[in-house]
This record gives C-alpha cells, structure tokens and sequence, in this order.
C-alpha cells in the first residue's frame, strides 16, 4: 500500500469517527420512555435552546461588569519606538505616542539629508479623578444589569418549567380523550350487536339497526380526532421540552386523579424574576441617568510619564555607529494636572441627560405594569383553580347520572317502552361526561401549576410537579 493510500484510509477514519460520536451524543440525549412529568420537566430544563441563549446573556452581562470596574483603574501603556527621520526642524523627532510627551526645538539646519536613527521607551499613566464617580456610577449599572440578567435567566427556568408541565398535561387530557373515544366504540358495539339481535327477531325494525350503526361510525370518527389531537399534543410536548422530532410517550402519574382541596399559595413570592428583572432595570436606568449628569463635571486627569529618546544627531550616549540613537538612552520625565472643560459639549450632554431621565421614567412605568401583570395573573390563576374544583365536582355526578341513564335507557328499549333515539342520546351523554371528568380530573392540576407560576418561584412549582408524578 502505498502511503498516498495510507493518508487516504486515515483521513476517511477522521471524518467517519467524529460523525459516529456526534450520532452517539445525539443517541444519548434520547427522551426516557415513558416519561414522567417530573422527568419531562427535569429534561426541558437540561435541554431547552432558550435557556442556552439566556446563559449567554447573563455571561455577556458578567463581562460587561467586569469592564465598567476595569474603567476605575488608572490608565496606562507602556511604548516603544524606532525610526529614522531627518533633523532639519526639530531635533530627535518622532511619532505621536500615548502619554509621552512631545518634544519640539528651533530649526537645525535647511538641508533635506539622509537622516538619523531614533528611539523612544517609556511608561505613562494617566487618571481622571474628577469622574470617579461617575464610573462608579456605571458600576452600580452593570451590577443592575447583572442582576436583570440573572433575573431573566431565572425566568426562562421558571417559563420553561411551566411550559413543559403545562404541555405535558395538555398531552395527559387527550390520552384520557382517546380512551374515552375507545370506551365509547365498544358500548356503541355492543348496542349495535344488541340492536342486531332484536331486529332479527323481529321485535324492533330495521332502521334501529341503521341508527346503531351510525352510531358506531360517529364514535369512531371521535376515536380519529381524538388520537388526532394527541399526536399534535405530544409533538408540541417535544417541542416545548427541546426534542422535537423524537417519538415521546408519557407516564400520566398522579394527574388523572384529583388533587385534594387545599388552601393553595397565594403569595407574591420575593424571588419573583419578573419582579426582581424589573426592579433590576430601574435600579440600572437611574444609575444610568446619575452618570449623565456627573458628565458636567470638567476631567480633571492627573498625568505622568518616565521615558527615554534616543537621537543620532547628537553627540554621547552608546557609541552605535551608524545606528547611533537606536538605543534610548537619554532618560525623561514628566507629570502634570490637566484639565478639560467641555463646553461646546453641554448641549449634548443635555440632551444624554434628559435621554437618560426619560429611560428612567419608562423603567419606573414597566416595573408598575409588571407588579400589575404578576398580581393579576395570581388572581386569574385563583379564580381558574377554584373553578376547576367545582368542574370537577359536577363532572363526577355528570358521570355518574350518565351511566345511570344509559342504563335505564337500554333497559326500557329492550322492554319497548323506549326508542333507539333515546338510547343513542344516553349512549352520547356519557360519553361527553366521561370525556369531560377525565379532563377535568387534569385541569385541577393544571391550574394548581399555573398558581405556582404566577407566584414566581419556582420551587413551589417544582413542588407541584412533583407531586403530580407521584413523588415526595
């Protein structure tokens, strides 16, 4: 084998080994199946792209706070220079550098020469004390900033989580649907049959038949939009637990039954992230807006600078030559206070300020609307409980009164006291009131939910989830 095959074969191997692992780090993200809500919920949380997004945020966030402490340290360069230029107007020219000084003389001499090699090192610092507190100022914004973002990041969790709980009992309603469509084709099969029997006999007429035929399809039909709507419910589930596209089936646990009546929290919680993100926002904003105004304040930089030039067109020093000057070997220093009024600046710095202000107001105007939203999503979550529980109650007696009258119903047809019209409609009473128990067994559960995320915590939330699946 020659070694152009050999480079061959090992460079198919690099692109086939790194595939086979991204196949097998996609096989080990896999849904468990079944899944409980509580592992959906875990899973939505470990796997969300949304929350990925949010960590990114909040480093961005972390980043921005560690430059605005950065602008409180004096500032500093350290600079090192080599050129050649001609000496005819300022002797031991060079190039413009930050800190050091310049350094300018009467005129040499009038002719354009070769020129003359020259050096420059030096250290320079610079510190405007008079906007300290302005910088501390941004400081106390980027901590907000921080904190908002934090904030967010904690309300996507809380988001996710709900949605996920949420999603999985909206899939757990039409599994209980599809069920209650299969319960229902085999009590119209059985009518059908029953139906079958008498006409045959000649005790009731042919149409009977048909009606209880009819009666079968429509039961049928409700089996198809039934399991219909379950498939997209449990697409959306995979969606909102960030496996779309995977096959998922579920684990209903504990929400088919009803929760017991108790007195649930009611709270706003202070770990809200809405609340604390937009407190976060205004607290930023002001911060924001006192920085603005510190701008009216003139700089007032303290400078200094330790350097060395090195020139060729002067005598002492390293005897270098040809490159004499290359080496800086004439020491300087410097320092001063300079001081910088801005006032063709003022107009702009006006129009920050109040650009500022303005910012702040609308902080203090969301902060408001969001309490307003927190406080009327707890007492809409409350009501929906409440109303939950009496559903509830009644669908239980719906169910039971139904199958009372089914009973009777083909009781009394069998005797011919009754039609098949009202055979039909008991066998259709029932099963809308099963359908209806069934969900709203999981409607308790999902209002329950919905109260523990208006509160905004998530641990109550966590809480309810896990008592949903049968945990403790």
């Amino acid at each position: 084998m020659t070694s152009r095959s050999c480079f061959l074969l090992l460079f198919a191997a690099l692109l086939v080994f790194p595939a086979t692992a991204r196949c097998d780090e996609r096989t080990d993200q896999q849904l468990p199946s079944p899944i409980t809500l509580e592992g959906a919920v875990n899973y939505a949380l470990a796997h969300q792209p949304i929350l990925r997004a949010q960590g990114a945020q909040d480093e961005a966030a972390e980043a921005n706070l560690s430059l605005a402490r950065a602008q409180l340290i004096p500032r500093g360069d350290i600079g090192l220079q080599e050129n050649r230029a001609t000496g005819n107007v300022v002797s031991g020219s060079h190039f413009s550098m930050a800190g050091i000084p310049p350094i300018s003389g009467p005129p040499t001499g009038r002719v354009f020469d070769s020129g003359v090699w020259g050096s420059t090192a030096g250290l320079s610092v610079w510190w405007d004390i008079a906007h300290l507190t302005q910088q501390m100022a941004l400081v106390d914004a980027a901590l907000a900033d921080r904190a908002g973002s934090r904030a967010a990041r904690d309300a996507g969790e809380l988001s996710v989580a709900f949605a996920g709980a949420d999603t999985f009992a909206v899939a757990v309603e039409a599994h209980q649907e599809v069920e209650v469509a299969r319960a229902s084709i085999e009590r119209a099969r059985v009518l059908r049959t029953d139906v079958g029997a008498l006409v045959r006999s000649g005790l009731r007429p042919g149409a009977d038949e048909a009606r209880a035929q009819a009666e079968v399809a429509l039961a049928e039909t409700q089996l198809a939009r039934a399991e219909q709507a379950e498939s997209v419910s449990l697409a959306q589930l995979a969606r909102a637990l960030g496996a779309a596209g995977q096959p998922i089936t579920i684990e209903a646990g504990k929400l088919r039954e009803a929760p017991p009546s108790e007195q649930a929290v009611e709270i706003v919680s202070a770990h809200n992230p809405f609340l604390v993100g937009a407190a976060a926002e205004t607290r930023a904003a002001r911060a924001r807006e006192h920085a603005e105004l510190l701008e009216y304040i003139p700089r007032v930089e303290i400078a200094g600078a330790l350097f060395g030039r090195g020139n060729g067109l002067f005598p002492g020093g390293a005897n270098l030559g040809f490159a004499q000057g290359a080496v800086p070997d004439t020491p300087n220093s410097a320092a001063g206070v300079i001081v910088t009024i801005p006032i063709f600046q003022y107009p702009e710095i006006r129009s920050r300020v109040d650009l500022a202000a303005a910012q702040s107001k609308l902080s203090l105007a969301r902060r408001d609307e969001v309490a307003q939203d927190v406080q009327s999503q707890i007492d809409s979550a409350r009501a929906i409980l409440n109303g939950a529980y009496k559903v509830a109650h009644n669908t239980r007696v719906f169910v039971d009164s139904s199958s009372a009258a089914l009973s009777q119903a083909r009781a009394r047809y069998k005797a011919g006291l009754y039609t098949i019209d009202a055979v039909a409609e008991a066998l259709r009473l029932l099963a809308q009131a099963q359908a209806d128990d069934a969900v709203a067994q999981v409607e308790i559960w999902r209002a329950k939910m919905l109260l523990a995320r208006a509160v905004g915590d998530i641990g109550p939330l966590l809480a309810e989830i896990s008592e949903a699946s049968g945990g403790h």
